[in-house]
C-alpha cells in the first residue's frame, strides 16, 4: 500500500509540468485571439485544441447524463484559474504524500 501512495505521489509531481504547458499555452491562446482571461473555459480550450481528450472524458460517462452534467458544470470555469488551482493542490498533495511516505 505504501508504495501505491509513493507512486500516486510521483505521479502527481510529474504532472506538474504538464499543468505548466496547458497553462502557458492557454495564456497564448488569450493573447494571440478574441479570448479574455475569464472567457476561455476548459470546454472551449480542450474543444478547440485537444478534442481527443474532450472526447474520452465524456465516452467515460456515455450512459449517465448526470456524469456529462458534472463534466459540464466543471468545464465551465476558465482554464487558467482551474488548471493553477489544479497545479497548485497536486504539486503540494504529491510532496506532502512523499514526504509522509519516504
Amino acid at each position: 500500500m505504501r508504495s501505491l501512495g509513493i507512486g500516486f505521489a510521483y505521479l502527481m509531481v510529474y504532472s506538474s509540468p504538464i499543468q505548466v504547458v496547458i497553462i502557458l499555452w492557454g495564456l497564448w491562446i488569450i493573447s494571440t485571439s478574441d479570448y479574455t482571461f475569464l472567457g476561455l473555459s476548459s470546454k472551449e480550450f480542450l474543444y478547440e485544441n485537444l478534442l481527443i481528450l474532450h472526447d474520452f472524458a465524456y465516452s467515460l460517462f456515455w450512459g449517465s447524463e448526470i456524469w456529462k452534467a458534472y463534466l459540464d458544470f466543471w468545464y465551465q470555469f476558465p482554464l487558467i484559474i482551474m488548471v493553477s488551482l489544479k497545479l497548485a493542490i497536486s504539486t503540494w498533495l504529491g510532496l506532502w504524500l512523499l514526504k509522509k511516505l519516504k
